[in-house]
């Protein structure tokens, strides 16, 4: 399955989630990719809870 979107945003980490949040506000179409499965990953094995 083939799909089409406006931007591709690299990284999975605090910019890229903010950056495709922002992007999905004004109706821009645009995906996460990252190396890991889960979106956050990164995020959740660096910091500890509550950060």
């Amino acid at each position: 399955m083939t799909r089409t979107v406006q931007v591709a945003v690299t990284g999975d980490g605090r910019a890229g989630l903010a950056a495709g949040y922002h992007l999905c506000r004004p109706g821009i179409e645009s995906v996460i990719l990252d190396a890991r499965a889960a979106p956050g990953a990164g995020r959740r094995r660096r910091c500890p809870a509550g950060s």
